[in-house]
């Protein structure tokens, strides 16, 4: 089970997808929604909360791409 992110990792969660909302919005989603991906992959078997949290911003990104 895994353990509760300390604050710090938080931090750098909520930095990262606003980087990358960032550059979604900058007409970079091809490369935002690749990072979104891969940060997904790291996350996915280890931190299911935050493993959604990315995933959901990388659907965000693909239905709005459409």
């Amino acid at each position: 089970m895994p353990t509760s992110p300390v604050p710090q990792v938080l931090n750098l969660d909520r930095l990262l997808i606003e980087a990358l909302r960032g550059l979604e919005r900058s007409g970079q989603t091809d490369e935002a929604c690749t990072l979104a991906a891969r940060a997904c992959m790291q996350l996915r078997s280890t931190d299911p909360d935050r493993y959604r949290r990315f995933d959901a911003l990388l659907h965000q990104f693909t239905h709005a791409y459409k």
